[in-house]
């Protein structure tokens, strides 16, 4: 009970023999000390001296961060210190993609644009950044590493890496340690306009980034997105923007497939007076369909896009990297639906853009379940995707 409430929060499974299961139990300390380490005074003398040294640096956003609401404490510091920012899939709203700091998203689809701001840069900061989306070593250039965190975390092993525990008041403290870093607002706007432009050249034909340019224009701002897992992923990571009040809700790093329409009739329930939309693959979508019953059976108007391409598409993709044949990724022939019903759900065909704008403008005037099956042509994904 004690871990289920430190840091990071999280599911934790108790596994009971049934012959105490039913006892009571005191919850105990919530801060274990033993557990909850103190920074030596050494390591934030470094830490300070690291900063202060940088001229250059880049700040790493994670889900920590983001989960503790440090997006408002981050701008007020960039205000006064423009530090380039990248940060993790999960905390890519942490501040506005339209922010003059703001870099890009890690691991996601064009991230390797971002290689000029790494190649100069003099230390990396990561804030509140979770290793378990996309480990440091991925990517980091050779350069020291500030990892600010709110406990101790597993680091990468050299000299150069220096690691702090504490709050964000306390992580924007030491980041005040930072002085008059170098201007580096150019080279973030030609990696930004370089990303958007490679993006709109895969508009036509239909394909997953005209069904996203689409739903961006459709969706109302406070509309939940949940993304399940595959080639899509990547696009809506780096690219989908988040209006008033809105969220995009997906699962990265160890993730796996059929997470988004379980997390749509989650965030449906959650907040109802939000409209919810799943953006999932036809792989993704089999491995889930039945909770559509679910759906119908709780009245949840939530709309699921399903991106129809008859393939696993991401391993596919990975297989094609390794040199290797295309091998278990078909999934099927045809149409996935040949119907305008699914378990009683209204299935709505679009294979082009004027058809995929009135399925969506038609799905959001109902308030019951819906499925848009977006056939797509998957090509720009091998275009898009970065390999790694």
């Amino acid at each position: 009970m004690r871990i289920c409430r430190e840091e990071y929060p999280g599911p934790v499974h108790l596994g009971l023999p049934d012959d105490i299961a039913g006892n009571e139990a005191e919850p105990g300390k919530d801060n274990d000390p033993e557990r909850l380490k103190v920074n030596p005074p050494r390591s934030v003398s470094e830490i300070i001296s690291v900063l202060s040294r940088s001229e250059k640096p880049v700040i790493a956003a994670g889900l920590t961060a983001s989960r503790l609401g440090a997006g408002k404490a981050l701008k007020e510091f960039l205000e006064k210190c423009p530090v380039p920012v990248v940060t993790t899939p999960m905390a890519g709203d942490i501040l506005p993609h339209d922010h003059p700091c703001f870099a890009g998203v890690l691991f996601h689809v064009l991230s390797d644009r971002l290689k000029p701001l790494f190649n100069e840069c003099d230390l990396v900061i990561g804030l509140g950044y979770d290793q378990v989306e996309y480990n440091y070593e991925t990517w980091m250039p050779g350069v020291p590493l500030v990892h600010l965190d709110t406990k101790v975390s597993d680091l990468p092993v050299k000299k150069d890496v220096y690691g702090y525990t504490g709050s964000p008041d306390d992580w924007f403290t030491l980041l005040g340690k930072i002085s008059n870093p170098a201007n580096r607002n150019k080279i973030i706007r030609d990696i930004r306009n370089d990303m958007e432009a490679e993006y709109e050249r895969h508009a036509s034909p239909f394909g997953p980034v005209t069904v996203l340019k689409i739903l961006r224009d459709h969706l109302p701002p406070n509309a939940l997105v949940t993304a399940d897992v595959g080639s899509h992923l990547h696009l809506l990571g780096q690219f989908w923007r988040t209006g008033a009040g809105g969220e995009l809700i997906m699962s990265n790093g160890w993730s796996g497939m059929g997470f988004g329409i379980p997390a749509a009739l989650a965030a449906s329930i959650h907040r109802p007076d939000s409209r919810t939309v799943c953006v999932t693959g036809d792989g993704g979508f089999l491995m889930t369909a039945g909770e559509i019953a679910v759906a119908r059976r709780l009245g949840l108007p939530v709309v699921i896009i399903v991106l129809s391409d008859g393939e696993m598409n991401l391993i596919k993709l990975k297989q094609s990297w390794k040199k290797v044949p295309a091998d278990g990724t078909f999934l099927y022939g045809g149409d996935l639906f040949g119907s305008d019903v699914f378990l009683g759900i209204k299935v709505i065909r679009a294979d082009n853009a004027q058809k995929m704008k009135k399925a969506v403008t038609t799905a959001l005037s109902l308030s019951e379940p819906v499925i848009i099956n977006a056939v797509i042509n998957p090509a720009c994904y091998e275009h898009l995707i970065v390999r790694q």
